[in-house]
This record gives structure tokens, C-alpha cells and sequence, in this order.
């Protein structure tokens, strides 16, 4: 059988902090070729190295591409760039459709399409306050659903909306949520960086937060919770795209490699997903949730569509009050909702492995 070669159309640096498009990229090139495209970045540092032997292609492009001359050179750069790529391989996996123009149209009919829709793009501000890239992105995906030959959403709730916007039938769409690591390194051998020790020898109640930072923060909420508890105090741990306000007793500690966040939440006397939920939110299947409960720390998060699913496993809030009243229960019996043993059990059917199983089905490989 003819080995499969796939272009895997990644709208994130491999390098930045580790998401859903790392790992099924990894997952594919255990079964085929796989080269991974994405941008130069120009502003985010400290970009982690490759340590896969997935080949990587970084399109040149010029900076300042929110302006429309530069964003019109730019696309013609990376059109250019990608002919080359564009003739031997199989399959074309899109993870947005910010490369629908990138690709002349004719590779359209001659490849398999995937879109991966992880999410609702027409939802984040950058886009949605735009009516020039909103208009792209809108016409851009509505192209990409109905030219895909595999449609996959991360979440229901996405999937209703990709459904609604675009008239898709219900089984036109897989839905494949995000999981968990397919292991975790030991906790003993996992020392942390000496710029962490405040954090390590803290003996206030450690409230932590890993995962982007960013609009979708609920800082008032965070700002609440360190007025009402005295012994409460909250570090945040990932990237930051936004600035971060300064609240008493909350420390913003960086971006860290993803295999230390399990030393990280072992260290954590509770973990939080302080999200506001907006209509960008209800279409996130939070993949946070899921290392949250492979913890066995007692964990919080907002009630919506998608963390019901967690209940069992996570305490949800539906207001301040109720968050306050849960955190309150928590520093008084100081465990989690479920046992380590339903945890990790939980989290061993929402692998990687698992999910990539199903996608592995869809491709025929």
C-alpha cells in the first residue's frame, strides 16, 4: 500500500505551548509522512525546539502583516512558497482557514481535504472586530466545510454551530474531542526551575491556572477570590497574549514545557479555569480539564454545554457566589470530587491515542 504523505496546515508555532495540533501531528507521523507548515514568528519568544523528527517548513514572511499591503505580499509569498510542497502529498489537513486562499484552487479536487475546526475562529475578537478578516474568515471557511472531504469539529457545541452557519447535515461532521497526554512522567523525577521556588515553598493555598492567557480570562473573578480568602493566593502558568492586571496575591509565572505542568498541578492545592463564558467558550472542549483530572486535585471550572461532561470529575461554578462557596468546601476538605483511581481511569479512555485511533479510521490508514 502507497505510504500516505500529508501537509499539515498548522495556525500556531510548533513551538508555542503545546495543543491539540501537536499532538495528533505527532499521532499521524507514527502511521504517515507528515510536514508541518506554519509561519515565521516574530514576537513570540523562547519558542520550545523541535524534538520530533517531523520535518517543519517556516514560510518567510514579512512583519506587520495587519496591514493589507503587507498581508497582500505575504499571501503571495506563502502561495509561492507552498507549490513545492503542494505536488507529492496526499492529503492537505487544514487547522484553519486562514490558508484557504494560500492553496490555488485546483489542489482542491486533486487532494484529500481535513479540516480539523478546533475552534470557532468567526468568535475571536482579533477576527470578529474586523470586518475585512471576519469577511475572509467567513467566506474562507465556508469554502473549506463544504470543499473537506473529512469535516471534524473539537466540540458539540461546534459542531451545531459549523451546522447552522454553513448547512451541513449532521453526519457530514465528526466530532473529536481533545484528550489528554498519553502518559505523564513520573512526578519524583521532575525537578522545577530554581525562578519557581517561590512558587514551590509557597505555604499559602495555592490556586493555579496552566493554559493561554487571554481574553477570555475572568480577572474580576480572580480579583474576588483573593478579597474574600486572605490565605488564597493565584498562579498563573502559559503564555500570556494579553497584559495581565495586577491583583493582590496573583503571580503570573511564565510559560512552562508541557511536562512539568504535572509537577506544576502535584504542587497545586486546587487548579481553576476562570473562563468567561462568551460564544467563543461554549464551542471550547477544555483540554485543560482533562490533565485538571488526571491531577486528582480539586478542580474548578464554569458550568456550560461543554464541562458538563466533567461534572463527576470537576466542581462547576455558575457565578461568583457559587465559585466563592466551592472554593470555601474545597480549603476545608482539601481533596477532589472523584478519587485518583475514577481520575485516571477517566483520563485513560481520553488519550491521544484514543482520539488519534479515531482519526486513524476516518483516513483509512
Amino acid at each position: 500500500m502507497k505510504h500516505k504523505k500529508v501537509l499539515y496546515l498548522m495556525h500556531v508555532p510548533w513551538g508555542w505551548i503545546k495543543q491539540r495540533p501537536h499532538f495528533i501531528a505527532e499521532g499521524l507521523s507514527e502511521r504517515v509522512d507528515v510536514k508541518v507548515v506554519t509561519t515565521r514568528s516574530f514576537f513570540q519568544k523562547n519558542l520550545l525546539k523541535n524534538e520530533t523528527n517531523i520535518e517543519l517548513v517556516k514560510l518567510f514572511r514579512f512583519p506587520f502583516e495587519r496591514f493589507a499591503l503587507i498581508h497582500s505580499i505575504n499571501r503571495f509569498l506563502y502561495r509561492l512558497q507552498l507549490k513545492k510542497h503542494l505536488k507529492d502529498v496526499d492529503v492537505i489537513w487544514f487547522t484553519s482557514p486562514t490558508f484557504v486562499s494560500w492553496i490555488p484552487k485546483s489542489y482542491y479536487q486533486k487532494k484529500t481535504i481535513v479540516y480539523d475546526c478546533m475552534d470557532d475562529f468567526l468568535e475571536f475578537p482579533q477576527i470578529k472586530q474586523n470586518s475585512n478578516r471576519l469577511r475572509y474568515y467567513t467566506d474562507s471557511e465556508c469554502f473549506l466545510v463544504h470543499k473537506a472531504s473529512v469535516l471534524i469539529a473539537s466540540a458539540s457545541y461546534l459542531k451545531s454551530k459549523l451546522i447552522s452557519r454553513y448547512g451541513k447535515k449532521e453526519e457530514d461532521i465528526i466530532v473529536i474531542n481533545n484528550a489528554i497526554k498519553n502518559f505523564a512522567p513520573k512526578i519524583a523525577d521532575i525537578v522545577l526551575p530554581a525562578e519557581l521556588d517561590y512558587y514551590v515553598n509557597c505555604s499559602s493555598f495555592k490556586l493555579v491556572y496552566i493554559a493561554t492567557i487571554s481574553s477570555w480570562m475572568d480577572f474580576s473573578l480572580l480579583k474576588d477570590i483573593v478579597e474574600h480568602f486572605n490565605d488564597v493566593e493565584i498562579f498563573l502558568f502559559g503564555p500570556a497574549e494579553i497584559s495581565i492586571p495586577q491583583i493582590e496575591r496573583m503571580r503570573y509565572c511564565g510559560k512552562i514545557e508541557h511536562d512539568l505542568i504535572f509537577k506544576v498541578m502535584d504542587i497545586a492545592d486546587a487548579l481553576i479555569m476562570p473562563f468567561v463564558i462568551n460564544e467563543l467558550i461554549r464551542s471550547v472542549n477544555p483540554v485543560k480539564l482533562y490533565e485538571y483530572i488526571y491531577s486528582g486535585k480539586p478542580s474548578i471550572a464554569p458550568l456550560y454545554e461543554e464541562s458538563k461532561v466533567f461534572d463527576k470529575y470537576v466542581y462547576l461554578y455558575s457565578n461568583i457566589e457559587s465559585c466563592i462557596n466551592i472554593l470555601n468546601e474545597i480549603r476545608t476538605i482539601k481533596v477532589g470530587k472523584s478519587n485518583l483511581v475514577e481520575c485516571r481511569e477517566f483520563c485513560r479512555e481520553n488519550t491521544w491515542t484514543y482520539r488519534l485511533n479515531e482519526i486513524y479510521a476516518l483516513l483509512h490508514i
